[in-house]
């Protein structure tokens, strides 16, 4: 979904609880939206996604958090392992 279609999602049912069922690492509150549109914030990357650190640390059979202890994904991809444990988003 681009961030053009989560824009329009909002607008066109802004009293949804979307916020609710959308996970942090993919989550962009009004608050951002406005920022993002004023220049003051960038349109911000998905929280999963394509890094070579991944791919590096499965090449060597280790678990991305002891590759590298410092990737910023680890975060994402913990709540996705306790979103998939927890049958749903748990705030």
């Amino acid at each position: 979904m681009s961030l053009t279609s989560v824009r329009q999602y909002y607008e066109v049912n802004p009293g949804q609880p979307l916020q609710e069922a959308v996970p942090e690492f993919v989550r962009i509150t009004a608050d951002e939206f406005d920022q993002i549109d004023a220049g003051k914030l960038a349109t911000p990357k998905p929280g999963i996604r394509h890094r070579s650190a991944l791919s590096q640390s499965l090449q060597e059979n280790q678990p991305l958090q002891d590759y590298d202890l410092e990737n910023d994904q680890i975060a994402c991809y913990e709540e996705l392992v306790a979103t998939v444990t927890n049958g749903g988003i748990d705030r």
